[in-house]
Formats: C-alpha cells, structure tokens, sequence
C-alpha cells in the first residue's frame, strides 16, 4: 500500500513505465511524420506516371508532345516565380523564430514579389505561343500558365521553416491522389491535353487556400505592397539566377527541343527526359539529410571532411549505379507500360541519357558534401552559370546536325564539365592543405 502523501505516481517503477511511453509515444510521432513527408515526396514525383497511361493511350502523339512541352515550359515558370523564395525564406522565417511581425513582413514580401512576376511570366508564355510546336496554342499554353502559377503560389517554404511540413504534406497527398482519382474517371471520355493541366491547377489551388489560409491565421493578415515585392526580388536576386540560369538545360530542355523539332520526336524525347529528371529528383531527400552532417565534418577538421566526402561518394556512386543498371535493364518495359507501345523508341534516348545519372551523382556529393559547407556557393554559382550559357548555345548547333541525339548531347557537355572542374578542385583544395583555390 502506498505510503501517506504518496500516490502509485510516484513510485519509481512508474516513473519508468511513463517514460518509457513518452519516448514510444514521440518515437511513433516522428515516424508518423517521416512517413507523411516522404510518402507526400514520392505521391508528387510518381503520381504523373501512374496516370500517365491514360493520356498517351486516349490522346495522340503529336498532341502529347506539345502537353510535354507546355509543362516544361510551365516548370520553368514556376522557378521563375520561386525565384530563390524557398532557400531564401525558408532560412529567414526559421531564424526569425516566435517574431510573428518579422515573419509577416517577410512572407508578405514574398508574395508581394510573386504577384510582381506575373507580369513576365505571362509575356513568356505569350511569346511561347509565338514560336515551335506550341505556336498558337493559346488554350493550352494559358493553362500550362495558370497551372504553373497554382504551383507557384504554394506556400511550401513557410511550412519547412516553421517545422509543420507534415501538414503541408497531408494537403499535398490528398490534392495528387483527388487528381489520379478524376484522371481515371475523366481523361478517358474527354481526350484533350488541356484537361491535364487545368484539372491539377483546380485542385492545387483549392490545396493552396487552405495552406494560405492556415498560415495567414498564424502571422495575419499580408500586407502587399510593391514597393516590399521589389525589395525581396533584390534580396533573392542571385539565388533566382542561378536557379533559372541552371533550369534552361534542365527543366526547359524539352520545351527549348520543341523550338526545334516536331512534335513527335518532342514526345519521344520527353518521355525519357521525364524519367531521367524523376530518378535524379530521388537525390534530395537524401542531401537535405546528410548536408547537415557534412557542414559539421568540415567545421571540426578539413581531414574529418575529406573522410566523409570520401564516405558520401561511396554511397551516391553505389547509388547511382544501381539505378543506372536497374533503368537501363528495365527501360524497355517501363516506357512500353507507362507511355504505351508506340513510344518505344523513347527507351534507347534513355539509355543514352542515363549517362547522366552517375555523373550528376558525383556533382552532387561535391556541391553538397564539400562546396557548400566550405562556403564556395559563389563558386559553384559562377561555374554553372558559364556552363549554362554554353549549353543553351551549343543546343541549336548540335540539334541541327544530330536531331535528337544532339539535344541529349548538350545535356551530357555540362554535368561532364562541372564533374571534371570539380574533381580537380578537391585535388587542388586537398594539395593546397584544406584552402581555398585562388584564382579558379
């Protein structure tokens, strides 16, 4: 029997088992967590794919190509109107803290910026609509507009800051899984490439009220001003350039090939250029967990670094490697299932391009694993911006003598460069005692 003034509470055996249940309780919290966030990662990267089937099967070739292409212009509008926001505010509303006030002022600059570049990104599209495949596509080139802009406007950077992605990502699951749900029901009966674009511009902006709305009863009101809208687009304008610099032969490479080539060979190129950004975007997660250790590495000794780099190019090589061998073996029959039988050929530009997996590996551990957390962004920066302007001017050379092969030829000049600049800085950086390379 418990003592007098002393409750089974207090007996130690308790004290224990409630702990125990405390570190359960958080330990199953944080896997909850994880497995929201990550399932919400793959639902966005994979979700396209398993509908996909549906649109190559009701729609034709050449009409799938200028969707392809629409999208790839509608991604490169979506940078544009990040413009650096998610890296750049992302860190300001973290430092900020509980200042409710300060994370006002920056979110509703933010946003203020935003509805600043509005202005060229529609006078892009217009211009768009000018040239290619997708000349006088008004329809569908408007809804690749308002459906980069229903991407834009997601407030994604404010819930990574303020550590609530979990309830970003549950609007996010169920926004992809509403949109493979009407894709079934509807892209059957009603073959029309817009459809694609304006039903998920829909919904992502039924998703974004929420999210908005939630943050706004947060930190308030914005306050939109123009003046505030210009002031963030200063701060953000080197993080903005060389995101969109590095985009033109990344994301908007299928749209620059569509300048070039008919729609057909758009399609085939776009397919495998799909699957190859799919498998490369399998990357960040896993930066976003080993950067911080890595940054750590170096702050304690350059040797610790260099061990861990060493350690981080063990795991991506095998990494890269392995989905190289496994896309390789297997593209045939993932292009046949997901794009359907007359897409074939899309399987051997695959394989070529699957070059650019390995080799995209290895920039990433060096840019992530040793760059930043030395403090040489400016450095990467420089060199992919001169790289990005050579291959956005050896594209057209290069599609006119080899069609195809030539636009996946430029996509392989400027991964090949920076790993080759790379490798010798480290070597140069390793010889030169843990300093930094002068005059690179």
């Amino acid at each position: 029997m418990a003592g007098y003034g002393r409750t089974d509470s207090d007996d130690p055996s308790c004290v224990r088992w409630k702990r125990r249940v405390l570190v359960q309780d958080a330990r199953i919290a944080k896997y909850r967590r994880l497995l929201i966030i990550y399932g919400s990662f793959f639902i966005r990267s994979f979700a396209f794919f398993l509908i996909t089937p549906i649109f190559t099967e009701n729609i034709s070739s050449f009409e799938w190509g200028r969707v392809l292409a629409t999208q790839a212009l509608g991604s490169w509008i979506i940078i544009l109107l990040d413009f650096g926001f998610t890296l750049s505010l992302s860190r300001k509303i973290a430092i900020s803290g509980d200042d409710v006030a300060s994370i006002n002022s920056s979110v509703s600059a933010a946003f203020s910026a935003k509805l600043i570049l509005l202005i060229p990104a529609a006078l892009i599209c217009l211009a768009a609509s000018q040239f290619g495949i997708l000349k006088s596509e008004y329809n569908l080139i408007a809804w690749g507009l308002i459906w980069a802009i229903s991407q834009g406007l997601s407030p994604l950077w404010y819930y990574q800051a303020t550590e609530n992605l979990e309830k970003y990502s549950l609007i996010d699951i169920a926004v992809k899984l509403l949109y493979m749900i009407i894709a079934v029901l509807l892209f059957s009966r009603y073959p029309y490439g817009y459809l694609i674009l304006s039903v998920q511009a829909v919904l992502n902006f039924m998703g974004n009220y929420l999210m908005i709305k939630w943050m706004i009863n947060k930190i308030g009101p914005l306050n939109l001003s123009i003046s505030g809208g210009f002031d963030a687009l200063r701060q953000s304008f080197h993080l903005a350039n060389f995101s969109l610099i590095t985009s033109v032969y990344t994301t908007a490479s299928v749209y620059i090939f569509s300048l070039l080539s008919p729609a057909l060979a758009v399609a085939l190129y776009g397919n495998a250029d799909r699957l190859l950004r799919t498998a490369i975007s399998l990357l960040g997660p896993i930066n976003q967990i080993f950067l911080p250790r890595s940054s750590r590495a170096f702050k304690n000794s350059g040797k610790e670094g260099v061990k861990n780099l060493k350690h981080m190019l063990k795991v991506y090589a095998f990494l890269g490697m392995a989905l190289f061998i496994i896309i390789w073996i297997l593209s045939p029959y993932i292009i046949r299932i997901i794009f359907g039988e007359k897409y074939l050929e899309s399987s051997e530009y695959l394989r070529i391009m699957l070059i650019i997996l390995p080799m995209t590996c290895i920039n990433t551990v060096i840019v992530y694993h040793f760059l930043i957390p030395n403090h040489l962004d400016s450095l990467v920066t420089k060199l992919y911006s001169y790289i990005s302007v050579a291959t956005l001017l050896s594209i057209f050379p290069l599609v006119k003598l080899f069609d195809t092969y030539g636009m996946i030829y430029a996509m392989l000049i400027p991964e090949s460069i920076a790993m080759t600049f790379f490798s010798f800085y480290i070597f140069r950086w390793i010889n030169n005692g843990g300093r930094v390379v002068k005059n690179d």
